[in-house]
C-alpha cells in the first residue's frame, strides 16, 4: 500500500528573523522537532497486581503445610485410615443397631437345639452361619427379644439350601408366645407367604406369591420385617411385599426359622441377623 507524508521546507535565512537570533546567542538554527515515534506510558494490565501475589503466595504456604501434614503420617496409612484420622475429632453419630451376629464365631447366643425327625438349629463358626434343618410340618424358630419402643427392624441374610427348594426362610413379627405371632416367609421356589397364628391355628393372609425381586434356593435373600408400632412391613431385597396393619405396641419381639412347604425336611442357612432402627 503507498504512504505520503507531508515536509516541510526550512526558510531562509533572510525570511526568518528567529534564525539570526538563534544563532547569534550559540543556538542551533532550528529547535528539534518532536520525534517521529510516539512513545506512550505503559498499560495498567502490563504490570502484575499485587493481589496476584498475595495469592500465590498462599499456595504456596498451603502447599508446605500439606507436605509437612503427609510426611508425618504414617507411611502405610490407607485413605480410610486417613480420613478417620482428620475426623477423629467429629463426635461420632449414636449407632441405630440395637444386636448383630454373623456366626463367624460361636458366642453362646443360639443355645443349639437338636431333636430328631422335628428340627435342628445350630451355629456353624466355621461356615459363617446359623444351620437351619426342619422336617415337615414343623416350624422351627429361635426368640429375640429387644426391650425397646418402635419402630424397629429386623434383617436376616440368609440363603434356601439348593438341595431343598420347598424350604422357606422365616421371620417372625410381635412375637408374644408360641401360640401369637405374624409368620412372613419366602421359599426355595421365589414365592413369599404371611400368616397369622394364634392360640394354635394358622390363618393365612397371603397365599403363596410369586415376585422377581426372591432369589431361589442357593442364592442369598436378604429378608427386612419393619415394626413402627401400628404396621409390620415386610421387605425381600429391598422390595416392599406386604404391609399388614397391627395393634400398637410399646415393646417388640421378633423371630427368626424355618420350615419346609414339601414333603422332605429342609435347610436353611443364615448368614447374620441384625436389628436396628430405620
Amino acid at each position: 500500500m503507498a504512504s505520503s507524508r507531508a515536509q516541510q521546507t526550512d526558510p531562509s535565512p533572510g525570511d526568518d528573523p528567529s534564525f539570526n537570533k538563534r544563532t547569534s546567542i550559540g543556538l542551533s538554527p532550528r529547535r528539534p522537532t518532536a520525534p517521529e515515534t510516539v512513545q506512550r506510558p505503559p498499560e495498567a494490565g502490563g504490570r502484575i497486581s499485587g493481589w496476584w501475589l498475595v495469592f500465590w503466595l498462599c499456595v504456596l504456604l498451603l502447599t508446605v503445610g500439606a507436605l509437612v501434614l503427609v510426611r508425618a503420617l504414617p507411611a502405610d496409612l490407607s485413605w480410610r485410615d486417613a480420613l478417620a484420622f482428620f475426623d477423629r475429632s467429629a463426635p461420632a453419630p449414636p449407632s441405630a443397631e440395637r444386636f448383630f451376629v454373623d456366626f463367624t464365631v460361636d458366642d453362646g447366643t443360639f443355645i443349639p437345639y437338636i431333636k430328631p425327625g422335628v428340627a435342628s438349629m445350630q451355629a456353624v463358626p466355621s461356615e459363617g452361619v446359623y444351620r437351619i434343618d426342619v422336617w415337615p410340618a414343623y416350624l422351627a424358630w429361635t426368640r429375640i427379644a429387644v426391650a425397646e419402643a418402635p419402630p424397629l427392624r429386623l434383617e436376616v441374610d440368609a440363603i434356601v439350601d439348593v438341595q431343598t427348594p420347598n424350604g422357606k426362610i422365616a421371620l417372625l413379627g410381635r412375637f408374644e408366645d408360641e401360640d401369637r405371632f405374624y409368620l412372613f416367609s419366602v421359599d426355595g421356589r421365589g414365592r413369599f407367604t404371611v400368616a397369622l397364628h394364634q392360640d394354635g391355628v394358622e390363618t393365612t393372609l397371603r397365599p403363596p406369591t410369586p415376585l422377581s425381586a426372591i432369589q431361589p434356593a442357593g442364592f442369598a435373600n436378604r429378608l427386612s420385617l419393619e415394626d413402627d408400632g401400628a404396621a409390620l412391613r415386610f421387605l425381600a431385597n429391598g422390595v416392599l411385599l406386604d404391609r399388614i396393619e397391627v395393634e400398637p405396641a410399646s415393646t417388640l419381639s421378633f423371630g427368626v426359622g424355618a420350615e419346609t412347604g414339601g414333603a422332605e425336611p429342609a435347610t436353611i442357612l443364615i448368614d447374620s441377623i441384625r436389628i436396628r432402627k430405620p
